[in-house]
């Protein structure tokens, strides 16, 4: 998930709330928790989520319509609605989403609403050419979807594709000649590329990289 914040608005004693912090963990995006449709307009505002978990039972009139305001200015925004069995939808959500047995079972429902391109195209940024060979050979007989593998040997020739819009995804190392790892990820966030990024640490630390 890109670095953008879900929203959801529940009671105090959802599960979801839990279960939403789980699914996040891995990723740099932020879960901002309202428990009032007040807050949770005052959040959509301030924040400008990419996601919004919202419970019908809680939603104002107010917040309707932000909501609404939200979507026809932002088509990137994803909206579902969040309750038990039966769940009314009145504001035109794409789907309504129970509390999952399980994060796998969660993911792939939430993945049926995103639309991924036809070839999925990863760039491997790494000085070692077999990294970049293997990377391919893992993916190039996967099919729906499929996948274009590109390498280059250091971090200035990786950033100049990313800023051309060469890639979906990227995989970094950290210690490379020219432009290392660290360098290319401050940049890219410097310039607000919008890209997964998968980071091979070796020996290095987390704390060391950021």
């Amino acid at each position: 998930m890109a670095a953008r914040n879900v929203l959801v608005l529940d009671k105090k004693d959802s599960l979801w709330f839990d279960f939403l912090g789980q699914f996040l963990e891995d990723t740099p995006s932020l879960l901002e928790i309202a428990f009032d449709s007040q807050s949770a307009a005052t959040l959509l505002e301030r924040t400008n989520p990419s996601m919004a978990f919202l419970n019908p039972e809680l939603i104002s009139p107010l917040l309707k319509q932000k909501v609404k305001g939200v979507q026809a200015s932002s088509p990137e925004f994803q909206l579902f609605t969040i309750s038990g069995p039966g769940g009314e939808n009145d504001l035109g959500r794409r789907d309504h989403f129970e509390v999952p047995e399980n994060l796998g079972q969660f993911q792939k429902k939430l993945s049926a609403y995103f639309t991924l391109p036809e070839k999925i195209r990863v760039l491997v940024v790494d000085n070692e050419v077999e990294i970049g060979a293997m990377i391919r050979d893992f993916l190039q007989e996967r099919t729906n979807p499929s996948f274009s593998v590109q390498h280059t040997d250091n971090g200035r020739k990786g950033l100049e594709i990313l800023e051309a819009g060469g890639a979906d995804v990227l995989i970094l190392d950290v210690k490379m000649p020219i432009m290392d790892g660290r360098e290319v990820y401050r940049k890219i966030v410097e310039k607000k590329i919008k890209i997964p990024v998968v980071v091979f640490f070796d020996s290095v630390s987390g704390e060391e990289f950021m």
